[in-house]
Order: C-alpha cells, then sequence, then structure tokens
C-alpha cells in the first residue's frame, strides 16, 4: 500500500518543469534533517499552510507524490519507539564525547550518518517536530480528552519525511495545487 506524501515548492510559473524535474531537493544549511527531499505525510492542509508562510509574495505550488507505507527504509521517530531511544543514546554519546549542554537534532543526523550503519539501513527520516504550527492553526485541530487535563490529540500533526534519494518513491511527481497547473485538483 502507498503513502501519499506531498512537497511545497515556489510558483515560478513552469509547471511542467516542476512536474518533468521534481521532487526537488533541499540543500538549504539550516535544513533541521540535513539535505534530502523534504515532504509533508498525507495532510495535504499542512503543505497549504508552508506554502503560505514561505511563499506568500511569490506563490506555491504543492506536488503529490507517494512512497511505500511499510516504512521499512526510514528512520522512523514517529511510528517506531526504538527509533526515539536510538536517537536519546546518540545524543547522551555526543554530549560526553564533545562536552556538549545541548545537542541539536542535525547534530545527531550527521552523528548518525558518519559513526553508524545508518545510511545504509535508511534511505529517509520520517519526523513530527512539535510546536511548529501557530497556535491559531493548532487549536483547530487538538482535541482534548477531557477537562480535567491537558492531554489532547493532534490530528494535524506536522509530520514530515527526509528522503535522502529518490529510491522510495512508489507513484510518479504531480501538481495536484493550484487547479490551474493540474489535471487532478486535490484541494
Amino acid at each position: 500500500m502507498n503513502r501519499i506524501i506531498y512537497q511545497t515548492v515556489e510558483d515560478r510559473e513552469n509547471p511542467d518543469y516542476v512536474e518533468q524535474h521534481g521532487p526537488f531537493i533541499c540543500t538549504n544549511k539550516n535544513a533541521w534533517l540535513g539535505e534530502g527531499y523534504y515532504f509533508w505525510d498525507t495532510i495535504i492542509e499542512l503543505a497549504h499552510w508552508w506554502g503560505n508562510l514561505c511563499y506568500k509574495d511569490s506563490g506555491y505550488i504543492i506536488c503529490q507524490s507517494a512512497c511505500d507505507d511499510k516504512l521499512e527504509k526510514v528512520f522512523d521517530l514517529v511510528g517506531r519507539p526504538e527509533h526515539l531511544i536510538e536517537m536519546k543514546r546518540c545524543s547522551e554519546i555526543i554530549t560526553k564525547k564533545w562536552h556538549k549542554s545541548t545537542v541539536y537534532v542535525p547534530e545527531i543526523i550527521a552523528y548518525l550518518k558518519q559513526f553508524t550503519q545508518f545510511s545504509t539501513l535508511y534511505k529517509a527520516i520520517r519526523v513530527n517536530p512539535l510546536c511548529t504550527l501557530p497556535n491559531s492553526y493548532i487549536q483547530s485541530s487538538l482535541f482534548r480528552f477531557n477537562n480535567r487535563n491537558k492531554a489532547f490529540i493532534d490530528v494535524c500533526p506536522a509530520i514530515q519525511f527526509c528522503f535522502f534519494d529518490k529510491s522510495l518513491f512508489t507513484e510518479d511527481y504531480l501538481i495536484v495545487y493550484p487547479e490551474m497547473y493540474c489535471q487532478t485538483p486535490v484541494i
């Protein structure tokens, strides 16, 4: 089974180029999971949110693709607790080895890639970074269990993939927004 994923890119009025050459790699030095192809997991509203945040002046395009739902080659920090444990263990090693008081996610990923079998085992990372979305956006997607505590379910978690190469994509890369560029629009 396939998992639908969405990538948001700047609208440069070149839809044919986008579909023929996408997906597009992020090489920004501040990319929080390192260099890779960044996609939103399943929820197209997140791709719209990102487009409005990053490309409000130029406009944006949302493209859809898919990856295998088994996620066997994914370092999955959302659905595999053992990967979270490995991440924590790695941060402890970095803290001791380099006498750091704060260890950041990109440092952990870089360490895993350099000093472990990470790069041979995994072709992507999947994360759910917290405190990413603005409060106004978040409040509409949170459902509390009761009024006695603060526990809640987030029905629009900002889950992202960072693919290191194109090997895990199982479907074509097609524009789904804006409607004027696509064969089958997905609002």
